[in-house]
């Protein structure tokens, strides 16, 4: 049986941009947000963590889709291939994203370590797009 022992937005950093649920629109409204990680989810059974894990995953799919997009969108607006490449936005992600850990109780370490790899993974993704659709160097 899963227990969710939790109520709380969904929240995510995706390149520097903010996708928030209705709790983090909420307090972007005005009203308070709980700095406080959520509860931990209680399983009895590693099949109830894996049911967990696959419903975070259908949650994340999507963003990271639409974060793709927005990502081939990006490549209208370079003009040389180097710009694929931008380290000091790199740096002002990761540094908002170790933050972010920090206030919901997350290690810093493992998150940046996951956004790095993700951020990488979206440069080829953007290079290939860039040199696809544009012939300057």
């Amino acid at each position: 049986m899963m227990r969710r022992a939790f109520s709380w937005g969904l929240v995510a950093i995706i390149g520097g941009g903010i996708l928030i649920s209705s709790e983090a629109a909420s307090s972007a409204e005005g009203q308070p947000q709980s700095n406080s990680p959520p509860a931990a989810v209680s399983c009895d059974s590693l099949d109830e963590v894996r049911t967990n894990i696959d419903r975070i995953d259908r949650m994340i799919v999507p963003l990271l889709a639409e974060r793709a997009a927005y990502v081939a969108q990006a490549t209208k607006f370079k003009q040389t291939r180097s710009e694929v490449v931008d380290v000091p936005r790199i740096e002002r992600i990761i540094t908002k994203v170790r933050a972010l850990a920090e206030e919901r109780g997350a290690d810093p370490a493992l998150i940046e370590r996951i956004y790095r790899a993700m951020i990488e993974s979206y440069i080829a993704f953007e290079d290939g797009i860039w040199a696809r659709t544009n012939t300057a160097p």
